[in-house]
This record gives structure tokens, sequence and C-alpha cells, in this order.
């Protein structure tokens, strides 16, 4: 079959087509404690009537779900994903009211998911975790002018609601819903979310930190972001029932997710 590299902010992806079928190839470094949670995650969510498509890890020769190589000293852990036919959110113009409500409906279906899943949450250290989301005040010097401006007023902004947040409900989420992880269907007649992909950031968190990523990807770039929210909050409570004190802390969860996106960007600059 034919091999063609993906994208990937830590694993090294792989897509692998067959005449047959595609799938796609993760080979990391990270730990095994992750990888394992990441499966049992995958498998509980297998087990649910779903309305999209998520990956699948597939067996190797001896049944397990992945396979540890050694090279000059460094262990990695090899594992074959189902590939999802799609397009990628950020691909896709234009996004429809239609297709962002979907998109809430959607993701809010796997936030209601593992609401069921139960395991030993263990404490995340993520950068991408909003519930940490404090440790962006320490690289406000890398940007200046208006940028410097907003960044500072949502991070004075999450920092008179951070006692209230963390009282928030908490569950395993999946925590990465951005426009690079959410498919689109190939038919342009009945264009809808089809899939959710790479489970690789999921954590125990509050469970409004998943509303507030999908919102931030998927209320980019467009006339009225204010809109586009709505219509994605709509989709989503068919599923989950926010509180209004989930519903206080939106907004600020929002900015601070963009705000460590574009922390993270200025980051990786200044390693170049």
């Amino acid at each position: 079959g034919d091999v063609s590299l993906l994208d990937g902010d830590e694993d090294f992806n792989f897509k692998i087509t067959t005449p047959i079928t595609s799938y796609v190839l993760k080979i990391a470094t990270t730990n095994l404690g992750k990888i394992d949670a990441q499966r049992s995650i995958l498998d509980f969510l297998s087990q649910k009537e779903l309305p999209l498509t998520i990956p699948q890890i597939l067996p190797n020769t001896k049944g397990e779900k992945h396979t540890i190589i050694t090279s000059n000293t460094t262990q990695f852990c090899v594992r074959l994903f189902t590939f999802i036919e799609g397009r990628l959110w950020a691909k896709v113009h234009p996004k429809t009211s239609v297709l962002r409500h979907d998109l809430g409906y959607k993701a809010g279906a796997i936030t209601k998911a593992l609401l069921d899943f139960t395991s030993t949450p263990s404490p995340s250290d993520s950068h991408w975790d909003l519930a940490n989301v404090a440790w962006t005040r320490e690289y406000i010097t890398l940007f200046k002018g208006e940028n410097l401006d907003v960044i500072k007023r949502f991070q004075s902004l999450f920092s008179a609601i951070e006692t209230h947040y963390k009282t928030l409900p908490k569950s395993t989420i999946h925590a990465d819903v951005n426009d690079y992880n959410i498919l689109i269907s190939n038919n342009l007649k009945n264009i809808e979310v089809v899939g959710i992909i790479d489970f690789g950031d999921t954590t125990y968190s509050q469970t409004i930190n998943d509303v507030a990523i999908t919102i931030a990807y998927g209320a980019m770039q467009v006339p009225d972001p204010l809109e586009a929210a709505l219509e994605i909050l709509q989709g989503y409570r068919e599923h989950y029932s926010f509180t209004e004190k989930e519903l206080h802390c939106l907004y600020t969860l929002v900015a601070m997710r963009l705000v460590t996106t574009v922390t993270k960007a200025a980051l990786r600059k200044q390693e170049d």
C-alpha cells in the first residue's frame, strides 16, 4: 500500500492506504499510562451508540493494542488505528449554521457518553488542560501592543472566576475538539460531522472545558462569533444540560483556550 505523512503535534502519524481500506499508524514516545488510558476510553466509547464515528485501535498479531519498539535506547509505542474518511473542519468552506449545530450535537454526544466512564482520575499537568491555563501568565512578555492588552484582559477575567471555576463538575473529556480533529462528510448534498479524532489529550477535568474548546475552534473566522457559538451550544445542549455556573464561566474559558493556542504558537516561534 501507499504511505503518507499526516500532521501531528507530538506523535508521528502516517496514513497507510491499501486497495481495500486505509489505516492510521501512530508512533509515540508518550508514557504507557497515558496510552493505556486512551485505549480504555476508545474501547468504552466503542460500546456506545454514537451519532458519529470515532477511531478504533486494531490489535497486532498477538492480540495487543500496541507494540513497543526500541531505537537507540528510546522506546516507541506503535499503534494502528482505523482511518475515518472525511474533510477537516479547517478546510471546509463555508461552514453553515446547520453544520455548527451538528458539531455541537456530535461533540455533545461524546461528552454525554464519557460522563459514564469510570476510572481512577489522576491530575493533569498538560498545558492544554484549561484547568491549568494559569501557566500562560508566565509568558505574557511574548506579546506586545493590542495583542498584549487582549490577552491580559482575558487572563484578568479568568483570575476573577478561577475559584468558582474549580468547583464545577468534572468528568473525562476529549479536551481537543479543534478544527483539525473534526471530520466533515465528503457528500456535499448531506454535509455533516462524521467523525471526531485524536483522543490523545483526553483527561479528567471540568466538563464545561469540552464545550469551550469546541466553540473556540467552531466559531472561528465567522462574521458573528457569538451567533456561531450559540448555534454550537444549541446542538450541544441536546446531550448535555449546562448549569448556570458553567455558563457563567463559558465565555472566559473559550477565550482562554485561544490564549493557550497563541501562547503555544509564540513559544514555538521563539524556539525556532
